[in-house]
């Protein structure tokens, strides 16, 4: 694409999101006419962050989900879907989905009366706490990467 370094190229060959805009243009034509073209660049890696960070903050909020109705289980099994849902106040469509993960990751059964732990479950609960603790370092640690503009 003339007009466009390597970065900008990169950035738009990358984004899932780069396709046509919504008046049917190319980014290409975009970019080409933007006023200045790292000023492009800064919005479109802005995007991709908030893009990337978006996408992490859901899946730290379904773990999150998932762990709180793992604690419920452990605490009160056998339980079934609609009291944990009341318990939890989480809708009992997601509380399904997390009973499911929960499952085929062998961490509890579905019994008759309610969903029950497994052997695995304490194993797991061992392990939880070192887990977070890595999770937490790598989000410490991206505080430490510096971007000087």
């Amino acid at each position: 694409m003339p007009g466009i370094n390597l970065w900008q190229a990169i950035a738009l060959s990358s984004c899932p999101q780069m396709g046509r805009t919504n008046s049917g243009d190319s980014w290409g034509q975009v970019i080409l006419n933007f006023p200045d073209s790292n000023q492009f660049l800064f919005y479109l890696c802005a995007d991709v962050i908030l893009i990337l960070t978006e996408k992490v903050t859901g899946e730290l909020e379904m773990l999150q989900r998932h762990l709180v109705i793992l604690k419920q289980v452990v605490e009160n099994e056998p339980i079934g879907i609609l009291k944990l849902a009341e318990e939890t106040k989480i809708p009992s469509h997601k509380v399904r989905y997390s009973l499911r993960v929960l499952e085929q990751e062998g961490l509890i059964r579905a019994t008759a009366p309610g969903a029950v732990t497994t052997n695995q479950t304490i194993s797991f609960l061992r392990e939880l706490d070192s887990m977070i603790e890595d999770l937490s370092k790598k989000a410490e640690d991206l505080k430490e990467i510096k971007i000087t503009r």
